[in-house]
């Protein structure tokens, strides 16, 4: 239910492409201060968040991707996270909010932005 990756250093280009799709029923995801650059070109690709890469995990309550340098956070990149409570993107290099991005996050409680 729970995967946190904080802080590794993981090789993220050995991940297949679609790793997170077989995690239906995952709550708590924490890629915080992971160095990622990418995900098989899906997570971060040039420092964006790309669109659709958490839509299978529907189950997803909290969300850190804070510390990663993220840049660009696509349209409907959290499509599909209807159970999402928490979303951090702290302490990234977000430049813009897209106009729907945070659409269908119904359950949205806290949304942290700070240092952007």
């Amino acid at each position: 239910r729970e995967l946190d990756l904080t802080c590794n250093k993981i090789l993220i280009s050995t991940i297949e492409p679609y790793a997170l799709r077989k995690l239906i029923k995952l709550e708590q995801l924490n890629l915080n201060s992971t160095g990622m650059a990418f995900l098989n070109n899906q997570i971060l690709m040039n420092n964006s968040v790309e669109k659709n890469i958490f839509e299978s995990l529907a189950q997803l309550t909290i969300l850190d991707l804070s510390s990663m340098k993220i840049k660009i956070l696509t349209t409907d990149c959290f499509k599909n996270l209807n159970c999402l409570k928490i979303l951090n993107l702290r302490d990234n290099n977000i430049e813009r909010l897209e106009r729907n991005m945070f659409n269908g996050l119904f359950k949205l409680e806290t949304l942290y932005l700070a240092y952007n």
